[in-house]
């Protein structure tokens, strides 16, 4: 649809006029062929129900339309028009290339929101001005914002309960881990202190023992050896392990470790071989 021909100041040609709907050309496309001008509404309508030109009917689609000559369109975009909301007070006149962006801002218009001059400060769109109701309308106001506050509090009272049931399941797991954590430093310390006292316990000396078999623990070196050494690696193990849970040995452990590591390491079987040569030689010399 056009623009309706009474709302131009001057007289407008009909050559600058719809055949369809016979206003003012608006957003004008063409027919290759036959050249006839159109709104691009009308037409667009017009061929949702026909195949063929308005005018002289000659074969016509939508993808044949193409947009009106250059000359065409400036001429109409320099009509005098008057504004859409003349009807609501506007007295304004502007070219119809301006028309759009001038009813954008008009203060006529009454789709452009404005506030109550009444004092109340609310909102209004410029056609409700007249029937706006200061009190009414910010009684309404106030109740659907008691319904918003309400639903808050209802959102809020259920996240804290959630909330609250995270804390208590967080606590109980703290507390189940840190119980556990003590049980096995627990268990651990009395395994070293077990260890450290086996190590520290004086056993015999080879030199002093009853004749023993053959294999005897005491009486071969290399099953003292092993012996020894198998004390010594519990003792290794055990420490590394309770330092897992202590976060690191503690210098008195690094020192009870190093103390009782020279203990077996003085009772070893290397000293041992070393005073039985000693030994033999000199029952060697008696002999000689």
């Amino acid at each position: 649809m056009g623009y309706d021909s009474t709302r131009f100041v001057h007289e407008v040609d009909e050559e600058l006029k719809c055949p369809i709907c016979c206003c003012v050309l608006k957003d004008a496309l063409q027919a290759p062929d036959c050249e006839h001008t159109f709104c691009d509404a009308c037409i667009n309508e017009w061929l949702l129900i026909q195949s063929n030109c308005p005018v002289d009917r000659q074969p016509l689609c939508k993808t044949d339309l193409k947009p009106a000559p250059r000359v065409l369109r400036n001429f109409l975009a320099k009509l005098d028009i008057k504004c859409d909301f003349a009807s609501f007070g506007c007295p304004a006149v502007v070219k119809l290339e301006s028309l759009s962006s001038h009813c954008n801002e008009c203060d006529f218009n009454p789709d452009k929101p404005v506030i109550c001059e009444k004092g109340c400060g609310l909102i209004l769109l410029r056609n409700q001005v007249e029937e706006h109701n200061c009190l009414s309308d910010l009684r309404e106001l106030v109740l659907t914002q008691e319904k918003q506050i309400n639903e808050l509090k209802t959102w809020k009272r259920v996240h804290e309960e959630q909330l609250g049931d995270v804390r208590t399941s967080l606590k109980r797991l703290q507390d189940q881990f840190i119980t556990e954590q003590q049980r096995a430093v627990h268990t651990l310390q009395q395994q070293l202190v077990k260890l450290q006292q086996h190590v520290e316990y004086d056993e015999c000396d080879c030199d002093t023992c009853e004749p023993t078999p053959r294999n005897c623990i005491y009486g071969s070196g290399s099953s003292r050896k092993r012996v020894a050494s198998w004390k010594e690696t519990q003792i290794h193990k055990t420490t590394l392990q309770l330092d897992l849970h202590l976060g690191g040995p503690c210098p008195i452990c690094q020192t009870q470790f190093k103390n009782n590591s020279g203990k077996l390491r003085s009772n070893s079987p290397s000293n041992a071989i070393t005073s039985s040569s000693s030994a033999n030689h000199h029952v060697s010399g008696k002999h000689d």
